[in-house]
């Protein structure tokens, strides 16, 4: 019986040893760019995609950045006739970062009221994120929904040096 419970609990251990390596490479999976991507970050880095009137990107697209900050603007997210005050969290919860394919958390989430008293829709979100990445190059895209339920996205490369 004393052999029985060693025997179980050195194989628990051991099982428990390779779910944990597993977890840790596939954490580290995503703080690379997977090589066949490297040819359109390239492309990315060299000719950016138009950056769409939605969204605005601190640092820009090809630059290199600790933290990585979006301005999503109310006046292009509202359907017509909603209020920035009552939509904000919508957009700021229906907007995701992807980096090397993997979702990014935001560190920091700002809903300021922006606009004037009578401009409810000239609004600004405001997303902060702070991914930790090995140094080269990198594919981030942002997506989001207007209040319409109209999906937007952008994609564009960077490097951490």
């Amino acid at each position: 019986m004393k052999k029985s419970i060693k025997y179980f609990i050195g194989l628990f251990c051991t099982v428990l040893l390779i779910a944990f390596v597993a977890y840790m490479l596939w954490l580290r999976q995503g703080r690379s760019l997977n090589t066949e991507l490297i040819p359109t970050a390239e492309v990315l880095i060299h000719e950016p995609l138009p950056l769409p009137a939605f969204i605005y990107i601190n640092p820009h697209a090809g630059a290199n950045f600790d933290l990585i900050c979006l301005s999503l603007l109310g006046s292009e997210l509202l359907k017509k006739g909603r209020k920035f005050t009552e939509s904000r969290k919508f957009i700021a919860f229906n907007t995701f970062l992807y980096i090397n394919n993997r979702p990014i958390s935001p560190v920091e989430i700002s809903y300021p009221y922006g606009g004037s008293i009578g401009d409810e829709e000239g609004g600004t979100v405001y997303l902060c994120y702070k991914p930790e990445l090995e140094k080269g190059i990198h594919i981030a895209e942002v997506t989001t929904k207007d209040t319409s339920g109209t999906e937007f996205y952008y994609k564009w490369a960077f490097t951490i040096q």
